[in-house]
């Protein structure tokens, strides 16, 4: 269904699929119907060169988070972004530990289930 839609194509030389172009198209679309993350970063670049830190907003998806907006402070004064749409593991990352801080008891201790290898 993903190929018939033009959201997947076949890339002959690598013998596999790869995301078309209108696959940017729904993340541009998703991105432009959040507003706010302009806002966000404009505050978030502030907070982060006024308190040498890096500033990130995401949301979770599984056991990953995804990546909206995040401003990474350097000490020469250079700021880069990461890539909106980068993931990350909820389980193995600061961002993802102050996710699961967050959460009530409840929703915490549910997800940290889904962490924990089964016996």
């Amino acid at each position: 269904m993903l190929l018939e839609s033009g959201f997947l194509e076949y890339v002959t030389h690598r013998r596999g699929y790869s995301l078309s172009i209108a696959s940017l198209s729904l993340a541009l679309s998703f991105r432009s119907a959040e507003p706010e993350l302009e806002t966000a970063l404009r505050l978030m670049r502030d907070l982060a060169q006024g308190r040498q830190v890096n500033v990130d907003v995401a949301i979770a998806d599984l056991d990953e988070m995804v990546y909206l907006e995040s401003v990474l402070f350097s000490r020469k004064g250079i700021f880069r972004r990461m890539v909106e749409g980068s993931r990350t593991p909820i389980a193995d990352t600061s961002l993802g530990c102050a996710f699961l801080a967050g959460l009530d008891s409840t929703q915490r201790e549910k997800m940290l289930k889904t962490f924990r290898p089964s016996a």
